[in-house]
Order: C-alpha cells, then structure tokens, then sequence
C-alpha cells in the first residue's frame, strides 16, 4: 500500500496520532501523553500561536525541560508555520536575552520555575511579544481549537535555530531546513535499525540536537520516547531503564562511567541500543558496557551542530576498530580534504596519522544551510559549511574538526 511520504517534520507526528493514538508517545515525570493527546495539544498551540500573530517563518523560542510539553510545542510551532529555537533550560538570563534578540524570537514559552530568568531577558529582547509559562501552557491552549489554518510550508522552509555553546565567544545560531532533520532523522534510524516497538529513554537535553533527534525518531516510528530532566538522579534513571523495559538508551560518555559505577550487580537485558555521541567513548568502558547490557548493540557516532550526525561505527567492527569514528551515515559521503579542499586518498604522504585533514561529510538534505548571520549579516562563508568541495560541485557540505583514523 503506497504511504505518502513525510517531507515536513511535524507530518511524522501527525502520521502517528493517526496510526497509532492510544499508544504512549512521551512519558515524563508527569505522566504520558498517548500520539493522539500529543497531537491534539500541539495543534492547539499551533492556532495559539496563530491567533497571537505568528506568521510564517517567525521564531519561537523554547526555554523548557524535557517534558511532553516541550515536544507539543516543538511540533506546535511548525505546524503554525513558525520555526522554533530551544533554549537550554540552565541558560542565565544575558545568553537567553543574546538568543532572544539574535533570533528575533516573537515568542517565548519558559518553564515557571525560570520564570523570573525569562522576564529579565525578555527586558532586554526588542522582539518578543508574547510569553507563556508552562504553568498557564494548558489552559492557555485548552481555550482555541485544534485547528491550525494552512500555511504553505514547504521541505527547505527554515525549521529550527540550534544555538551552539558560546564557549569560545557569542552563541551561534546554526539554521536546520525540515528537509535537512527529515533526511537525518531517516538516515539515523536506518543504521540503528529502530522499530515502532521500541520505548527510547532519553536523559539528554532537547535543546541539543543529539537530543532533539530521539524526539523525533521516536515520532517518526511511532515508538515511546520517556523522558529525563537530566541525569542528576542516576538512581532514578536505572530504576527506569530496569522498570519500563526501555529498549534504547542514547548517552554521552560520563553518563555511561556512572552506570557502570554504580551497577556492579546489576544488568538490564530489555536493552537493545546503545548510542553514544557528543564525546568520544573511551574504549575501556566497552567490556564494562557489554556486561551491565548483555544483549545491546553499542554504536559509536560522531555528529556536530551543523549535522546532526557525520558517521557511526557498527557494532561488529567496535574491537578492531575500537577509537575510529566509523563510515558515513546513509545517504551521506564522507571522505577527507586536503589544505586546498580537494580530497585526499588513503595512504597519500600528506596525511599524518596523528593529525588528520579535516574529514569532510556530504549530503543532499542533511546538512545545514549556514550561520543565522549569513541571512542577517552577510560575511565569508562559515569555515564548518561549504557549498562546492571538490566532488560533486553544488552540494553542500559541512566540514568536521580533525579526526582519528578509521
């Protein structure tokens, strides 16, 4: 049976609710959300923000924990024709208000514990109009209709704002087309071979793309995604990996050293999927790992801001090749350049096996399409985006730091 085929982000939500609606979508400290409350939810947010003023292309930004409410409103503003920018709920007030002003955020919804941080920065922001809390988030959508009107969004449409750290200077606000997230979010699942039966527990931030994209892939298979605040409680976090028979577990390294730190008689066999990113696993903790997750496969991955994900690293090959970052994701080349941006082939003099060339990964949908400040400040090219490298001249490309050898 021919199935249409799902170029905007949200449309994987909908397809859900409408498979699937008594199935459990997200799960949080405060209960479940089944697809079809989900959906109901966003799509009132959606007309919310509508009746408010948002027109297409006008930015949301999100300052929430990892709730249910978080994922309705993500999905809420697409469907309102808007695109969203998520802002880590530890954000003090200067970096929120940086991020409100350089997005030219309209809107705002915050938690109401950070209430007092999101007026402050709101006082200093030139564009925002509007702002919600999470205390008044129900009640304010309960009082519209689930009935977005039509905005016409189409795949390359601007769909989210993901602001790097700032760790080195000013926050840069990285620009994701919905044809960019659908292409990774396809490609990701396709090598972790995920299911619709599959329960994902995330204790990622949502705000980050590594946790942002098991949003997604939960919504685009129709599996459950449960979510944490954050890992602050580990004992509460394996309380939940061993009582809600999870499936998939995606982590960083530090949240792995503590598991097993902290399991030394203890293993949870219901998982299937380990996914480690963000930082690169130290290969001491793979035997660690194979005992506490006896019937998991372990996938090593490399991603940056730009793209979400660059390469993987199958299970099968983690001991012979235990620090390589692995092959390109599906639909994706990787290959590595030299200093004059045209590749270089194994085993030439010129790459030093200790200070490799930038590895450089292609795409067609998958890649970024370039600083906010190339549309609001026109400059040179971002060193990390290049629109021509030397194969196949006009695609995008998103350039990596240096890299192990595979």
């Amino acid at each position: 049976m021919w199935e249409p085929p799902q170029r905007l982000v949200h449309e994987s939500l909908l397809a859900s609710a409408a498979a699937l609606p008594e199935k459990q979508a997200v799960v949080d400290e405060y209960g479940s959300r089944t697809y079809a409350e989900l959906a109901d939810d966003a799509l009132r947010f959606a007309r919310l923000l509508q009746d408010s003023g948002l027109e297409r292309g006008d930015r949301v930004a999100l300052y929430l924990d990892n709730t249910a409410l978080c994922a309705s409103a993500i999905f809420g503003v697409h469907l309102a024709g808007g695109v969203f920018t998520f802002v880590n709920p530890q954000t003090k007030a200067d970096k929120l208000a940086f991020i409100l002003d350089d997005s030219e955020a309209s809107f705002l919804v915050a938690e109401e514990h950070s209430a007092g941080i999101a007026t402050e920065a709101v006082g200093r922001a030139r564009h925002v109009k509007n702002v919600w809390t999470s205390a008044d988030y129900p009640e304010a959508i309960a009082s519209v209709p689930a009935e977005p009107r039509p905005v016409g969004t189409i795949p390359p449409d601007l769909a989210v704002l993901v602001y790097t750290s700032g760790t080195t200077g000013e926050p840069k606000g990285v620009m994701h087309s919905h044809a960019g997230l659908v292409f990774s979010v396809e490609s990701i699942a396709e090598y972790l071979r995920l299911k619709q039966d599959d329960r994902i527990l995330s204790v990622l931030p949502i705000a980050f793309t590594y946790g942002l994209s098991q949003l997604l892939l939960a919504t685009r298979l129709g599996a459950t995604l449960l979510l944490e605040r954050s890992f602050t409680f580990p004992a509460k976090t394996l309380a939940r990996l061993k009582g809600e028979q999870v499936t998939v577990f995606p982590a960083v390294p530090t949240v792995f050293a503590t598991i097993l730190s902290m399991s030394a008689d203890t293993s949870y066999p219901s998982v299937r999927c380990l996914t480690n990113a963000a930082a690169g696993l130290p290969p001491a903790l793979h035997q660690g790992l194979r005992r506490v997750f006896p019937n998991a496969s372990l996938y090593r991955m490399y991603g940056q801001t730009e793209c979400i994900r660059v390469c993987y690293l199958e299970p099968d090959v983690i001991d012979a090749k235990p620090t390589s970052v692995g092959k390109a994701i599906p639909g994706t080349e990787a290959f590595v350049v030299g200093d004059d941006g045209r590749p270089v082939e194994p085993g030439q003099p010129s790459v030093q096996p200790k200070a490799l060339q930038p590895a450089v990964r292609r795409c067609g949908g998958g890649v970024h399409r370039g600083p906010l400040r190339m549309l609001k400040r026109p400059r040179p090219p971002h060193r990390a985006f290049r629109h021509r490298p030397a194969r196949s001249p006009g695609s995008p490309a998103a350039a990596t730091p240096p890299l192990r050898s595979a």
